[in-house]
Parts: structure tokens; sequence; C-alpha cells
């Protein structure tokens, strides 16, 4: 919104920092290099209509629930992760598959990244990672034999607590300014925003923290996101 004060945070995350700016009537940015980290910041302020919204929910419910479901129009494959059978049982792969070309088939921009934050948190909750880790690292025979993921049940239940999550942004919100500008940007703020998109004195407020790094005393941020 012209003329509205604004906030800037450098290393954003998932963008906590800027959901309250903009509940507060601020303009936001924000920028980080992880780009899941960006992924879910930028569908926290991003505000899809409830309606779209709901409809594709009921129609992925629906999707999830039929015994047998179309052949798959193309294969599933990740730029940069071999090994997926290392990672993922089969079975996984099959489902997170169907579900990535549902998530495709989505026309509205903000509803897509709606279904594809919730996939990115049931694709690491599927693998054969050891979830209370913040590294990479591999369930061991044993209990790899065990592990059965229920992957549309996952899916579904993040979709319903971001969906009440959305209700109450969207319930903070009522009665401030539409106009209200919110970025995210991935560019490395350690080398200098750009002027073009963070104009020099135009920022009333910054919220940083140290990036974190890939050491023993950290969360491995880039390991820890790169199948998400």
């Amino acid at each position: 919104a012209v003329g509205a004060e604004s906030l800037f945070d450098p290393y954003c995350g998932t963008g906590t920092s800027l959901v309250e700016g903009m509940i507060r009537g601020l303009n936001v940015a924000g920028t980080d290099l992880n780009p899941l980290a960006r992924l879910i910041a930028q569908a926290k302020i991003s505000r899809p209509d409830p309606d779209q919204l709901d409809e594709q929910i009921a129609k992925f419910r629906r999707f999830a629930s039929r015994s047998k479901l179309a052949r798959l129009s193309s294969a599933f494959s990740v730029a940069g992760i071999k090994r997926l059978d290392f990672w993922f049982k089969p079975s996984v792969i099959e489902k997170l598959s169907r579900i990535r070309e549902f998530i495709g088939g989505i026309k509205n921009d903000q509803v897509r990244l709606f279904f594809q934050v919730a996939f990115s948190e049931t694709v690491r909750e599927s693998s054969n990672t050891r979830n209370h880790e913040f590294k990479l690292y591999r369930y061991d025979a044993d209990a790899l034999r065990l592990f059965r993921p229920r992957v549309f049940e996952i899916m579904m239940s993040k979709l319903a607590r971001n969906r009440d999550g959305l209700r109450k942004f969207l319930e903070a919100m009522r009665g401030t300014d539409n106009s209200l500008s919110a970025k995210v940007y991935d560019f490395n703020t350690a080398c200098g925003a750009p002027p073009e998109l963070v104009p020099p004195a135009s920022v009333d407020i910054v919220v940083t923290s140290p990036p974190y790094g890939d050491s023993h005393t950290t969360v491995a941020y880039g390991q820890y996101s790169r199948l998400s």
C-alpha cells in the first residue's frame, strides 16, 4: 500500500515475520536462498480464494479415495535427486507421483502454491528419512521394514491443517488494506539488496537473524530440505 510503513527481513526463512507484518498493516519483503523456505514463505503471504481452494481440496479428497487411479501421464523424476528408490519405497514413489500430477493440473497459481507446500511436507514424512533428524539419515533396515507411510492421508492432514491456518490468517487480515505489498526474493543479501527491488531509505524496520550453516551445531538447511 502506498504510504504504509515497510518491513524487510533478510534471511526470512519461512516468512513468519512477513505474516506478522502484514497483519499489522505493513508492506513486507523478505529474501532467502533456500528454495523450500521461499516456497513456504510465499504461500504464507498469499491469500487464495477460499472457495476455489475448498473446491480443489474436495476434488483431491475424491481423487485420493479412488481405489483405482488412472495411468500416469508422465514418469516421476526429480532433477538433482538420484536413487529415488533409496529414499522412497516404490509404492510411495507411485503415490507421490500421482499427487504431483494432480497438483500440476491446478490452474490457479495461489491454490497450486498452497498444495505444493502441503506436498513438500508430505514428501518429507513419506520418505525413508528419519524425521526427527535435521540432516538426511535413512532408516535402518529393521525400521524400514515396518515403515508404511499412508501418503494420501498425510497429504490430506497437511491440507486440513494449512487450511485452518489460512482461515486464521484471513480473519487476522480482515480490515487491513488489500493493496499491501508482500514480496519474497531469492537474492543473497550479504551482497546487498538490489536497489530496484528494495530502494534505499524505503524500509522502516529490518528484522534479521544469522543464516544457518551445515555444521554439527545447526540445522543442515540445504540438506534437510533437499527431498522436499
